[in-house]
């Protein structure tokens, strides 16, 4: 399991289990959060791209990152999509290696 914290501190943490079953290509994301919220993603990673998304006729998510080739640094962007609307722009994330 691995915890991240947010450091402005307006973001709950949250709790990411990944897990992969051989006989699948992908990985199932277990993620809960300080605020009560439970979801279910699916996740690949690719050569050098990191995907993750749940569709969901509801509340629709989806994550796409470059990795850096000495993979000192992940550079993404979480998308949005709720009922009935198009995909929004969520917000960015940069991981870097401390």
């Amino acid at each position: 399991m691995r915890q991240f914290l947010s450091a402005a501190d307006e973001t709950p943490a949250a709790t990411w289990v990944i897990g992969h079953d051989d006989s699948r290509p992908g990985y199932t994301v277990l993620y809960s959060d300080g605020r009560g919220v439970s979801r279910v993603y699916e996740m690949r990673l690719e050569g050098d791209v990191w995907r993750i998304w749940r569709d969901d006729p509801d509340f629709s998510q989806r994550f796409e990152a470059r990795i850096a080739g000495d993979r000192d640094r992940i550079t993404g962007t979480w998308e949005k999509r709720h009922v009935g609307g198009g995909w929004e722009h969520d917000f960015d994330v940069d991981y870097v290696r401390a």
